[in-house]
């Protein structure tokens, strides 16, 4: 409306004529002149038909009275009838090109209200050459410009996708929106509005891939608002926006969590006023099993109306400073609902302050690691992005199937309402593919679910990937590729337990990984040994690589916490070489990591070592993987307690 109210005021006041050579209002004889200022009037007073009459009869007297041609372009564009205003824009445009350079801004929001982008690009082009604009208009004018670009080529370079509607019964009359999957896919959390009222719903998915009936989530659910959430990679946590609540509420919207508690979710918890403030705080995403958080603000900071603010949580298992992404990705427009994927570097969010196709659009970008900064953000393009509003995105584990919200089911329906939809994403849209391993930790001689500390670290890297407690014995994470990964499993009274996966050129990342792991308590006539799988040296040598650290501070804090226990390293080879210098490279293999110890304040008296030589194989030395097996280093409890 304000862009029509403007377009009409523009050229009611249009005379301003450049040369002295074209047909005026004052060239008008008495009676058309008369005619001229009640047609006029009637377009003032909403009267198209009795107007078009009227500037018809003087058109067909003085067909170069371009001011009334464009006055009765202007009144079509008005009655929503840009079809018809567009060939007199043309035709005046064609036989006066200097007549007023208004023409062509008018002419360029006409071609809009058509969708003739390319018209609409080559108008204001003109319009700015002619240099009449103030800088205001000319400021927006050249925003515009580039939304239409870039809206031009991406339709010129459309994806191939196919919106396809979630199969089974997720989808209803009402509107589904803002889906949330977990990292198996197996379950769904989204919004469902009914009735003009938002809540929270979850549906599972069947190994036949049918969605089943979304059930709300009660314990959540209240007579207010509840909307954009994200739910953690273990199906666990969820993390949701709660508007307006004059109890427990911070600021507009604020930030809740709840918990599952093995048969229900708990009732919502206010996130505190770290995250939540008197501004407005919602659009969440949760990740790296619940440590770390994304979410969209207007908080004091921004750079525009909302940015996108991440937080993770400390050692302590407290929430620590909120940051902003920075300028990369935040504009002095809005962006909202980020979704980071699960391979912790590819952010998916919507923003109307890039260029895109008009209104929000889709955006990625990529966390560069040696940089430590965000890529610039990339159009997700036509026909993922709209002249429309999108909204949210997610994108299941393996980066190939992307889920978000659309209407295209009710197209030409008189009441349209949004339904949730995947596609495959374009090859170059998508993250990188991690795995999921589902974990389960038991005692070894009960089979009773352990609430384990889980920590997951690459080793070549140093950085801690998951930090997490096995909740009633389980627990589910991401396993990203072209990674070595260290496993820790710890509980105090228990024997340390660790795994490795090697995530590179042979995994295959569309299965899943499944480990239940048996927890040992010591014993008195427990004498097997435990493998330390993430012990690694150099070739041939007892020179321990930066990447076993991760290793032996883990079997450091085991007997810094069980002080009672005395342990033995011995080290082992594979059978190739000569018999006494593999006894010789096994025992100072353990030495050095004895040495480790050491340094990390494990008293001498409570260790010993020994080296075995290639004697105790435990895998055939006729293949590279049982050569690797053989090459290990493991230790004993020499003095387990008396029970």
């Amino acid at each position: 409306m304000k862009i029509i109210i403007a377009f009409c005021c523009l050229l009611m006041a249009m005379p301003q004529l450049k040369t002295q050579t074209y047909f005026r209002a004052n060239d008008l004889d008495k009676k058309l002149a008369q005619e001229y200022k009640e047609a006029q009037k009637l377009i003032r007073q909403y009267k198209y038909s009795d107007a078009e009459k009227k500037l018809d009869k003087i058109l067909k007297k003085h067909p170069d009275f371009y001011e009334a041609t464009l006055r009765k372009a202007v009144m079509y564009y008005d009655m929503g009838l840009p079809a018809k205003a567009m060939p007199l824009f043309d035709a005046v445009i064609q036989a006066a090109p200097d007549y007023d350079p208004e023409m062509y801004y008018a002419a360029a929001i006409n071609a809009l209200a058509m969708k003739d982008d390319a018209s609409a690009v080559q108008h204001y082009t003109t319009y700015l050459e002619k240099g009449s604009a103030d800088e205001k208009r000319k400021e927006r004018i050249t925003r515009e410009l580039k939304t239409l670009r870039f809206r031009i080529n991406a339709k010129k370079n459309a994806q191939s996708i196919t919106l396809t509607p979630l199969e089974g019964h997720i989808n209803t009359t009402d509107s589904e929106y803002l889906p949330s999957p977990s990292l198996d896919g197996k379950s769904m959390v989204f919004t469902r509005r009914l009735r003009g009222q938002e809540d929270l719903y979850v549906s599972h998915r069947n190994d036949g891939g049918q969605w089943s009936v979304a059930t709300p989530l009660e314990s959540i659910n209240t007579p207010d608002n509840e909307a954009a959430h994200s739910i953690s990679e273990d199906g666990n946590t969820i993390v949701f926006t709660m508007c307006n609540n004059k109890t427990t509420g911070f600021g507009s919207c604020d930030l809740y969590y709840t918990h599952f508690d093995g048969e229900k979710y708990t009732l919502p918890v206010n996130m505190g006023p770290r995250i939540n403030t008197p501004a407005w705080e919602s659009q969440p995403c949760l990740f790296a099993n619940g440590k770390k958080l994304l979410f969209s603000s207007n908080r004091k900071g921004s750079y525009g109306g909302s940015d996108l603010w991440m937080v993770q949580k400390t050692s302590e298992g407290k929430w620590g400073a909120v940051a902003n992404l920075g300028p990369v990705i935040n504009t002095p427009g809005q962006e909202e609902s980020p979704f980071l994927h699960s391979d912790g570097k590819t952010l998916y969010f919507r923003s109307n302050g890039h260029t895109g196709m008009g209104g929000f659009d889709l955006f990625m970008s990529k966390w560069d690691d040696q940089k430590k900064e965000w890529s610039e953000p990339v159009n997700l393009g036509y026909p993922i992005n709209s002249e429309g509003d999108e909204g949210s995105l997610a994108v299941d584990h393996l980066g190939k199937i992307a889920y978000y919200a659309s209407d295209v089911a009710t197209m030409g329906n008189a009441e349209r309402n949004l339904d949730l939809v995947q596609f495959e994403l374009p090859p170059v849209f998508r993250p990188e593919p991690v795995s999921f391993l589902e974990i389960s930790v038991v005692d070894e001689v009960t089979g009773r679910p352990l609430e384990a500390q889980l920590t997951m670290i690459d080793v070549d890297k140093g950085d801690t990937l998951v930090f997490a407690t096995a909740e009633r014995g389980k627990l589910l994470s991401a396993l990203p590729v072209s990674k070595r990964l260290l496993l820790n499993v710890s509980l105090p009274g228990y024997l340390m337990h660790s795994e490795h996966f090697d995530t590179g050129e042979n995994f295959l990342v569309e299965q899943a990984q499944y480990k239940e792991i048996k927890m040992r308590k010591p014993a008195p006539k427990d004498t097997r040994p435990i493998v330390l799988k993430n012990i690694f040296f150099e070739s041939a040598s007892a020179n321990l690589l930066p990447a076993s650290q991760a290793e032996i501070q883990a079997l450091a804090a085991m007997l810094k916490e069980q002080t009672e226990l005395h342990i033995r390293i011995t080290g082992h080879t594979d059978n190739v070489g000569d018999d006494e210098a593999n006894l010789i490279l096994s025992t100072e293999r353990a030495k050095a990591v004895y040495t480790e110890l050491l340094k990390l304040g494990i008293e001498a008296s409570r260790l010993s070592y020994e080296g075995k030589g290639e004697k105790e194989a435990i895998a055939s030395n006729d293949s590279p993987e049982g050569r690797a097996a053989n090459r290990r280093t493991e230790f004993y409890v020499i003095n387990p307690p008396s029970k």
